[in-house]
This record gives C-alpha cells, structure tokens and sequence, in this order.
C-alpha cells in the first residue's frame, strides 16, 4: 500500500460474483468480463456492441472456475478464479502492515444488495472474509513478538462495533437500550471524529474478536428483501484500535495507535427491484441518500486531495443483464474513488508528553469555562464536551492493560454487572395530593425511601392550584371537593430541589406521571444535593369526577433516578477468580467460603425499565417519616367561583 510519502491513491478492487438462484430463475445473462487482473468490461444488455471499460487496482473474477471443497470453501479450479485467500494476500495483507507502522486503515465494501458485500469482508461457512483472517494474523504476530521477546512493550487490541441505521448510530456490542436520536457523531480538534459513548472491549485472541462479532452481528438490522433474504438495513463498522506501547532507552514510554475501519456498507437499489415497501421502502431511500452523499464526499476528496489514512475500497457487482444499471453505477462509483490521494500519517506519541499536553488543555478549557461570560450557550457546551472527552482519554492511558482486562473479565462473570452510566431506579418520595382537592397550596420535604424501604434522603416539592398561565390562585379553596368537578382548574408541580443523596450517586433526575398525563422527567443533575427547580403545568378545561377522587384518594408517586460512581475493579479478585475457574477444570477442589447471613447479600438492583415500588395513582399511605408539612391555607374563605 505504499508508505505514504507524496500521497497515496486509494486501492480499488472490483469483484463479481456468481450467478444468485434468483438471477438463474430469471434466465440471466452474463455481462460483465474481466480478461486479466485489472480490467473490468460492462455491456448493454439492450445494444451489446455499447462497451464500457474501466480499470482498477484489482479486477477479481469470482464468477466460476471454482470447486468446493468437503469443508466448504471454495477453491480456484484455473488461475483465473480469485478466492478469499488471493483477495486477503492483495488487500487485507497491506492493511495488516500498515496497522503495524502505526497508519489508520480503512476497508470499505460498496454494491447492490446481494452482490457479495459481506462474503468478502466478512465471509461465509467455510470461506472467511477478510476481517476474521486479518484479525487471526495480527494476534498470530503478535504471539511470535511476545515470544521472541522482541524489545520491551506490549500490545493491546480494542473492538468496537456500530451500524448507521436510517442516520442513526446504534452500538452493536451494548446491551444497553440505545438513547433516542442514536449516538452522537462528534470532533475532537486533534484526533477528529470520533462516536460519543461508543463501547470498547479489550480483546487477548482472535477467539474473543470472533464472539464480539458474533454479538454485534445478532445485533445488526436485518429485514429480507427480494434481492437477499438476510441483508442487513445498516452500514456496518467494525472497528479495530490496535496500540502499540515501547519502553525507550531514553527512559519513557512511546506509543503507536492504528485504528483499522471495516465497513460493510448496506446496499444500494433501485426500489422495484428489491420489493421493497412501508418500512424498507424509507430504509432504502435513506440508504441510497446516504450512499449518494458518499459519492459527493468522495468527489470531494478528489478535488481537495486532503484525505488521510490509508484506504481500500472493494465494489461488489452481479454479473447479470438484470442488475446492469446498478452494476454500472457501481463501477463509475469506484472509477471515481481511484482518484483520491491519501496522506497517512504514522500516529506516534510519546505517552507522558500526550498526557501532559491534556492536562495543560484541561486547564486552559476550564478557565475558559470560569470566564464564561461572552460565549453563547452552544460554545460553552461544546468546551465543556471537550474537556469531558480530555478526562476520559487521560483516564484510559493511565490505565493499563491488565486493569481494562479486569473490568472486560468482571463484566463477562457478573449477570448483574451494570455500566457506570446505566440509568437505574435509587429510590421515590410519596407525595400526597389531598391539599389540590380542595385548590390549597403544599410545600413540604418528603422522605426519599429505595427499594428496601431505606431512607436515602429528603425531596422538596411545592403543589398549587393555578390558572391556565401558570399564576396562582391564593385565596381560592373549596369545602367540598366536588366544588371544583365541571371547573376550569390547572395544577402547578414544583420539584425543588434533593438534599442528602448518599455520596455513591454520581447524577441523579426525577420522574413521575400526573393522573392520565404522559411521563415528566426533570433534568439530570450531578451531586448530592441537587437543585432540579422544576415546574410542570397540568391544566384541565373541566375537572372529572375521576380526576377530582384522583386529587383526594390517591398519591403522587415521584421516582428517582440516575448513575452511580464507577466502582474500583479489583484486579487480585479478577485473577483468584480465574484460578478458582482453572482449579475447577483440573479436578482440585477450592477451599470453602464461608457463607453470609441472607440479612447481609445484597439485593439485586433494579433496572430502568423496571417499575417501582410504588405507582403515581395508588391510594394514600403514611410514609415512614413524616413529613415537615408546610401546608399554606389561605387567609380568604369562600366558594370557588372557577376561572
């Protein structure tokens, strides 16, 4: 792939496929002929003297002279055949060098759908792609380093795994639900775009990559269309960071990244043709958009020859007379991506300076945000997003690689195990609603009792009768609650603050449902004693004889929410853990724990989509405290005269 001195072109690799079941029920006919390695030739099916020539890096014919194997694979039958093991050797062979010089890499497919995208990246049955044999090379590599003890450092292999489904990013290795709108695509001024949130696990063998895969894979977005029956909806990124950490003689510690992309992008196709319709009709249109706009980018790369990294696209095409305009469109997508100069750059940095360099970044970002004063709200916001991105990228290189194995261990053994920004249920206040029946005022400190009815701090609420703006009706009660059914009456919510939260919870937000409205939540706020300063209107043209029982009878039910302090992994355990495991499969017995009192194991937390112990609606109960009442009658008597 070149060293990238003056600029690199971009390695294009065509490759067409054989003859798809659907394709020989139609009766297809052949179109497409590449005579040598590099030429690629289209006809017209409707004027087969109309020619279309085009020449690439790699011209792969994978249409016949083939045999199968008793395992499966498919192996050349004549040098013409271009199998998985040829296109790993031309392509996946250079990425797997430059990711040792420490060079970002990048292995896009394009085509129609179903035209063998996945089985040359990723494979199938017995014919790997090439991610599953580039991973295999680089932990073979990097055994034979460790055994030859060549020069003192170490290796470490991340895996992340994402799809951009209808412009939304889903990380295909959480199991956590995805946040509305999908994850954020941000720019970081020194390292560029990056997935905000996006996971990563440490990987020790290409067995480990394979599971991750595997998982992301289950993941993906898949839905059947006439062109394939399991094509996936969604671009694909696996991605590899692969670091390099060397002790220099010096003194110090020198660190190379590469960071490798396999994309599978979804495929392109004309929408009567895939049978496509309702919701894969609109996931087809924002595919096409999509890959439209990668068209435009790739033009724009051309003109500005400012890329960097080093990059391989492979188009997939049919050979069918059918699929002609799509298979052409195809080929003049890659002709154009030939031209694109590349500039890779080796990233190496010297780990102490890097991290320096951070710190004395934070430091000007956080004056930044204590002068405040003349950015706008936008501006501030995104200073205090880089300075987030800053602490968590010092934290991850002062980190090592047993301790990030630690916590990837951990995660796998526990079934409980919950991510530091998991949103889990802490605890609720009881908030009685009596007062709004007959349209008086309430503010008082409610007891914030968890699951198991423990105490874990007070809530301040303020409930008061209002008119439809807002403004409160002082000086306005009613005898009889019955007064107020048939009235125009609004109900203002107050949620003031949180006070004496165990120090465990890092942020912590409020939710809760009033009579048949929908779910209010306040904002997440990080300490403590947070000051929420919420306010929520609900106002009724007419109160019903159901609302007015639900303001006498019932509560509401105010839960609380939020994330808590990461905790500590305890490498030793992680480790008497796995000796444990392996005493077990030779035979030994392990000694004995002693067993806990049931009074002292832990209950499992509960999740967020877990309701809690108590519902906004159930009938009134006396809380374990009682609450300092503050109720405000007001000094006026009379009958409600409604609004």
């Amino acid at each position: 792939m070149g060293s990238g001195k003056g600029g690199d072109n971009v390695v294009v690799a065509v490759r067409v496929r054989p003859f798809n079941d659907r394709e020989k029920g139609r009766k297809a006919q052949l179109v497409v002929e590449m005579p040598d390695g590099q030429r690629t030739c289209i006809r017209d099916p409707n004027n087969p003297s109309d020619e279309k020539w085009f020449t690439f890096d790699h011209s792969y014919w994978s249409h016949d002279g083939f045999k199968t194997e008793k395992n499966g694979y498919l192996s050349p039958e004549d040098s013409r055949y271009a199998d998985q093991k040829r296109v790993f050797e031309d392509l996946g062979k250079g990425i797997l060098e430059n990711a040792w010089a420490g060079y970002n890499c990048s292995l896009f497919a394009y085509g129609q759908t179903g035209s063998g995208k996945s089985y040359s990246i990723v494979g199938f049955k017995g014919n790997k792609g090439i991610v599953p044999i580039f991973c295999e090379e680089l932990f073979k590599e990097i055994e034979t380093k460790k055994e030859n003890g060549k020069k003192a450092g170490s290796y470490e292999v991340f895996i992340s795994m994402f799809e951009i489904y209808c412009e939304k990013i889903r990380d295909l290795l959480s199991n956590k639900e995805p946040p509305k709108g999908g994850l954020k695509l941000r720019e970081h001024p020194k390292t560029g775009f990056y997935v905000e949130n996006l996971s990563s696990a440490p990987v020790n063998s290409y067995k480990e990559i394979e599971a991750k895969i595997e998982q992301g894979t289950k993941n993906r977005t898949i839905a059947a269309t006439n062109m394939n029956a399991t094509s996936s909806r969604a671009h694909t990124i696996v991605k590899l960071l692969f670091v390099q950490k060397t002790s220099k003689s010096s003194g110090g510690t020198t660190t190379k990244k590469s960071e490798i992309n396999l994309v599978d992008l979804a495929g392109s196709e004309r929408q009567r043709d895939a049978g496509t319709e309702g919701d894969r009709m609109k996931e087809g249109i924002v595919i096409n958009q999509s890959l439209s706009t990668l068209g435009r980018v790739i033009k724009a790369l051309h003109e500005q020859q400012s890329s960097k990294g080093k990059r391989i696209q492979i188009a997939a095409i049919s050979p069918a007379d059918i699929n002609y305009d799509e298979t052409l469109s195809t080929l003049r997508f890659a002709d154009r991506a030939k031209a694109i100069k590349t500039n890779a750059v080796v990233n190496e940095n010297q780990t102490e300076r890097l991290l320096r360099e951070l710190r004395e970044e934070n430091e000007r970002l956080q004056k930044q945000l204590r002068a405040g004063g003349g950015g706008t709200n936008e501006e501030i916001e995104s200073l205090r997003r880089q300075l987030e991105q800053n602490q968590k990228e010092m934290a991850e290189l002062e980190k090592t690689w047993q301790e990030k194995v630690a916590e990837e261990a951990a995660k796998e053994r526990d079934p409980f195990y919950e991510a530091p920004d998991s949103k889990t249920f802490l605890g609720s206040a009881i908030v009685f609603l009596q007062p709004l029946a007959y349209l008086m005022d309430s503010e008082e400190t409610y007891p914030i009792a968890d699951a198991q009815g423990n105490e874990l701090g007070e809530l301040s609420v303020l409930l008061s009768p209002c008119n439809s703006a807002g403004k409160e009706l002082l000086g306005e009660y009613v005898d009889d609650p019955k007064e107020i059914i048939g009235k125009s009456y609004g109900f203002m919510v107050r949620i003031q603050s949180a006070r004496g939260l165990p120090r465990r919870i890092e942020k912590s937000f409020c939710r809760y449902r009033f009579f048949d409205g929908k779910e209010v939540n306040t904002q997440m706020l990080p300490g403590s004693s947070p000051s929420y300063a919420h306010e929520q209107i609900f106002h009724y043209k007419a109160i019903t004889p159901e609302l007015a029982d639900y303001l006498l009878h019932s509560n509401l039910c105010i839960s609380l929410w939020g994330t808590q302090k990461a905790r500590q992994m305890n490498i030793s355990s992680v480790q008497s853990g796995r000796r444990r495991q392996s005493m077990t499969e030779s035979g030994e017995k392990p000694r004995p724990r002693k067993k806990r009192p049931s009074s002292q194991i832990p209950k499992t937390p509960r999740d967020e989509n877990e309701a809690p112990h108590s519902v906004s609606g159930e009938k009134s109960q006396k809380p374990k405290k009682k609450p300092s009442s503050k109720s405000r009658r007001p000094k006026k008597k009379g009958p409600s005269s409604g609004q």
